[in-house]
């Protein structure tokens, strides 16, 4: 059984606390107490959409005196209550989907206590917290600033897609023989659809929009407003799928896949060309069926500006103002074939120091320093190194000569390391400028941010005192 485990940090909204000091604000019940270890397990590394995606959860005291944990907004509420999982799937961070409590203040029975030493396991339903609607691998760990992470995160692979439950039974009129069994279908696949699209636009990072393939390729180049239509379309066709009553009429007079009129919602009728086409793939009865209600002024008021892929991927590139509202672009980003990836998951590291005020020292003396590391991907980073660069100009590069360094720890995507530097001023007095970079690991997306900016640094003459001093401890 794969196992990972992290050692969280003492924050200051956090605190052992006695029995008798129990009224904590409701906002700061997320994290752990300092000395608190967390590890995830698997119960079962597959699972199908019927069964439960459990995990199990441990708390382990690893300090020397106990501990006092509360149960709130951990596994021991028997359910994923709280975000405290850091769920992913083909490289998209789940959103926390789970419940939301207004709770009274904690009282002695709401808290666990754990010996030095012990520890003390709950198994939970990932899927009480998070969705799992996908098949593919999903990798889970726990959430917050951890000392160390030795292993990767624990794998849960999902067998199949969960199907979708419609809400509305369609209305099926003028159409005989297998034809409403294939209505029923194609709305159940075109539900499908539009809720991974749906999905898929609201999972993806806002720092991965700009450059995701499966966009461009559809409505062209990324603008936050653009984006935001092709979601707020997508949110919409869904819950139009899911939760209103369809009606559908053949209609064997046209030659065309569908029609409709979009002032009548949800009336769709269905063509000869319907009936030919894949259930689903291009052009197919499901994408028909997301095309058709994307028409509707009530949920998008697509056009049909360009017909087929071809011209869909022309108007994405030429006019993509136009692409957001074409009804046949919609469906073929939903429709994903052939298939193109939202983004992937990588590494990037980012680098900063906050000075309240210009360093100053003497030659050769000490200077100490707090610098920050962030991964701003969405994949977890290997561990690596932050150095000191020293310069002649305000513009930091690893091609400046480095005067300290400190190890990084592993880091989650998002997540933020502090780090404390110390160094020794140049042994020449005059005006320099320090920074901080962060050593590039495998798969990092880019490098251009590894550096932060310079601070100024003077450094001046020491006296005679100081000199003798200097040269004692080098002696040393």
């Amino acid at each position: 059984m794969s196992k990972l485990m992290l050692v969280f940090k003492n924050k200051a909204v956090f605190r052992i606390l006695a029995l008798g000091l129990l009224l904590v604000c409701a906002n700061v019940y997320a994290d752990l107490p300092s000395g608190i270890a967390m590890s995830v397990d698997v119960v079962q590394s597959k699972v199908s959409p019927s069964e439960q995606a459990l995990v199990k959860v441990t708390y382990t005291n690893v300090g020397s005196t106990p501990k006092q944990l509360l149960r709130w907004e951990t596994a021991f509420e028997g359910r994923v209550d709280e975000d405290f999982l850091t769920v992913t799937h083909e490289g998209r961070v789940l959103p926390y989907m789970g419940r939301h409590y207004k709770r009274a203040p904690a009282t002695s029975a709401d808290y666990i206590s754990l010996a030095p030493g012990e520890s003390r396991s709950q198994v939970v339903d990932i899927n009480t917290g998070y969705h799992l609607d996908y098949k593919g691998e999903y990798l889970i760990s726990p959430k917050g600033a951890a000392v160390a992470q030795k292993s990767p995160p624990v794998k849960l692979i999902l067998s199949k897609d969960r199907p979708v439950s419609l809400k509305q039974t369609p209305i099926i009129n003028s159409c005989d023989g297998d034809r409403p069994d294939q209505i029923d279908s194609a709305l159940g696949a075109a539900e499908s659809l539009a809720k991974r699209a749906r999905d898929d636009m609201r999972a993806t990072p806002v720092a991965f929009r700009r450059s995701v393939q499966r966009y461009k390729e559809w409505f062209g180049a990324y603008t936050a407003t653009r984006w935001n239509a092709v979601q707020r379309n997508f949110d919409r066709i869904f819950s139009t799928l899911s939760g209103r009553t369809i009606t559908f009429e053949c209609d064997d007079s046209v030659p065309y896949f569908a029609y409709v009129y979009p002032g009548q919602p949800y009336d769709v009728y269905l063509g000869q060309a319907f009936w030919s086409a894949p259930m689903t793939g291009t052009d197919s009865k499901a994408g028909t069926i997301i095309h058709e209600v994307s028409h509707f002024n009530v949920v998008a008021a697509t056009d049909d500006i360009e017909y087929g892929q071809s011209a869909a991927r022309s108007l994405a590139r030429t006019r993509p103002a136009d692409a957001v509202r074409n009804a046949d672009s919609h469906e073929y980003f939903a429709e994903n074939t052939p298939s193109l990836p939202m983004f992937t998951a990588t590494v990037d590291l980012v680098s900063s120091i906050t000075v309240t005020e210009d360093l100053k020292t003497v030659v050769g003396g000490n200077v100490s320093l707090s610098a920050s590391v962030s991964n701003v991907g969405s994949a977890d980073a290997p561990s690596t190194t932050v150095t000191v660069r020293v310069s002649a100009d305000s513009v930091i590069s690893l091609a400046d000569p480095v005067a300290g360094s400190a190890p990084v720890m592993a880091l989650a995507g998002g997540e933020e390391l502090a780090v404390d530097l110390s160094f020794k001023a140049p042994r020449e007095e005059g005006q320099y400028w320090i920074g901080v970079c962060v050593t590039e690991v495998n798969g990092e997306s880019g490098t251009d941010n590894n550096c932060s900016g310079g601070v100024p640094l003077t450094v001046r003459k020491m006296s005679l005192l100081s000199v003798l001093m200097l040269l004692l401890s080098d002696d040393d």
